[in-house]
């Protein structure tokens, strides 16, 4: 049973202009991912992501995977499948995460999945950081 649609970013239009908000979420994603990213999908993968990740993964995943491989993939592995999975946890309420200083009740990938919602996916190559608008085959719209 699905309780929540999917949403596949690469059928949101975007307006191709990255406003402050969307900069703002961009800069609250990077500091959530550098600080917490790596201890919490190590203490949920397996249990609470893997429930998810069937459905996600045949109707987001692959053109996620496709639209972002044409453009920067080989470097931004990594930081797009954080992206994947922070979406993923939104299919749950979550009251105390571990592993994250975060209000409870709160998801706190929530900047990400913010972007999702608008069509857009954060990526990293370890030195800038990049929003791609989805349904415009994975285009880079904003550097910083």
């Amino acid at each position: 049973m699905q309780i929540k649609e999917i949403i596949n970013p690469c059928n949101i239009k975007h307006g191709g202009t990255v406003n402050d908000t969307e900069i703002a979420l961009l800069g609250m994603w990077a500091s959530v991912r550098a600080s917490v990213v790596a201890s919490v999908w190590a203490s949920v993968w397996a249990s609470v992501v893997a429930s998810v990740r069937a459905s996600v993964w045949a109707s987001v995943w692959a053109s996620v995977v496709a639209s972002v491989g044409d453009s920067v993939w080989a470097s931004v592995w990594d930081s797009v499948w954080d992206s994947v999975g922070a979406y993923m946890s939104d299919f749950f309420t979550i009251a105390n995460w571990k592993h994250v200083d975060h209000e409870p009740g709160k998801n706190p990938f929530q900047p990400c999945i913010d972007l999702w919602y608008l069509g857009l996916v954060p990526s990293h190559d370890g030195k800038t950081w990049r929003l791609h608008q989805m349904c415009n085959n994975a285009k880079v719209i904003y550097e910083r």
